[in-house]
């Protein structure tokens, strides 16, 4: 739960700063996130404004699987999410990996 509600907290900072939101201004996407040891959760991404819910979307864009613990590291800009993808750390289980490779901007 630690790294949702971490999520959580850099959606409240995207949305809240401008230059965040015009990095990748015209980008929507739903990505899913499935975990072998923990809930999933969904970011809902909608021209630059972020939402995190708990749960599975019914209709996600893409949806990846991994560690919670591969993961983290992206969020907090310490990894870039291509990296995790051509180590095979992220597994595209729906979608275009493209769809996700935003995530690091």
């Amino acid at each position: 739960m630690h790294l949702l509600s971490s999520l959580i907290d850099l959606a409240s900072q995207v949305n809240g700063n401008i230059k965040l939101q015009n990095a990748v201004p015209s980008w929507s996407a739903i990505i899913q996130f499935e975990f072998p040891k923990q809930e999933p959760f969904h970011i809902i991404i909608d021209n630059g404004k972020w939402k995190v819910t708990p749960g599975i979307h019914i209709k996600p864009t893409v949806v990846l699987q991994c560690r919670d613990a591969d993961l983290a590291p992206v969020f907090s800009g310490d990894v870039d999410i291509s990296h995790l993808f051509a180590q095979a750390r992220i597994k595209v289980t729906k979608g275009q990996y493209l769809e996700a490779i935003n995530l690091s901007r």
